[in-house]
């Protein structure tokens, strides 16, 4: 059984990034995720490395930045958010900062399996962004 729903995941996978390599070579946008399996096997084959970019361009834009708004205006909408990988790096970004955390974050994500995905994460992990 487990080593079937490895396969499904390798499968998925594959389909998104054959869709995201068309989209590309065409200028396009690429489709979403079409399926349960297929919003998994992103969350676990990209969420990672998406993760650790959003983080390498945080870093570099300058601290002024996250701290030039009084505190109590700081919000952040994610359109589309996915699993809410931008949400949580700029989240981990402002902690290493030693900023206040941004007061509101809120993702929304018409998908719903990557709101399944989105909501299970959200909560399990510390700081919960607002899920809609």
């Amino acid at each position: 059984q487990q080593h079937g729903g490895l396969q499904t995941l390798r499968a998925a996978q594959i389909r998104l990034n054959e869709r995201y390599q068309a989209a590309q070579w065409l200028g396009a946008r690429a489709q979403g995720v079409a399926t349960k399996a297929e919003a998994l096997a992103y969350s676990l084959y990209r969420l990672r490395a998406t993760y650790h970019v959003l983080r390498e361009i945080l870093g570099r834009l300058p601290h002024e930045i996250w701290i030039s708004q009084p505190s109590d205006t700081r919000r952040l909408l994610d359109m589309g958010c996915g699993p809410g990988t931008t949400l949580y790096a700029l989240l981990d970004h402002m902690g290493a900062l030693g900023s206040d955390p941004v007061l509101e974050v809120v993702g929304v994500e018409s998908d719903p399996h990557m709101y399944a995905i989105a909501d299970t994460l959200r909560t399990a992990l510390p700081r919960l962004p607002n899920l809609y």
